[in-house]
């Protein structure tokens, strides 16, 4: 898609990446083009019985569910690791000088925390919004001012 004229035309490679608290998505912009590269849903436990044994989104299986809280931690902790693994496949696949994140504050915490040095080096902007649920124009009108 074409970035409109009132946006400033992207001189470097700008990965976009947004996210909420279950899925992310990502695009690419340059110049005057802009072009979404992936996305992905994170998986939810699957409960197998009455009792509360489930599998968590790695596969693991548990013989009694944890507390809820737990349960909920441990979800997002794996989100934010698949956030970086794919933040870091994305930042390799399409070779951007910079980075533009999005997320709410809760996955940006933690997400910051475990970031390799290299790529929180080409993060030029980090956004506290949830932005996933637009498109990739608005997305665009409301980040590469």
């Amino acid at each position: 898609m074409k970035l409109p004229k009132e946006l400033p035309k992207q001189s470097e490679r700008t990965l976009i990446f947004v996210s909420d608290s279950t899925r992310a998505k990502w695009y690419l912009a340059d110049e005057r083009d802009m072009k979404k590269m992936g996305s992905f849903l994170k998986p939810k436990p699957e409960y197998t019985d009455r009792e509360g044994d489930f599998s968590d989104s790695m596969g693991n299986r548990h013989s009694r569910a944890p507390k809820m809280d737990v349960l909920a931690v441990h979800e997002e902790r794996m989100f934010c690791k698949e956030v970086i693994k794919q933040l870091e496949n994305a930042l390799r696949s399409t070779k951007a000088q910079r980075i533009i994140v999005a997320m709410p504050a809760a996955i940006k915490k933690q997400v910051e925390r475990l970031l390799p040095a290299n790529i929180k080096n080409k993060i030029k902007q980090w956004h506290v919004a949830n932005l996933y649920r637009f498109s990739g124009i608005d997305i665009a009108h409301r980040l590469l001012k």
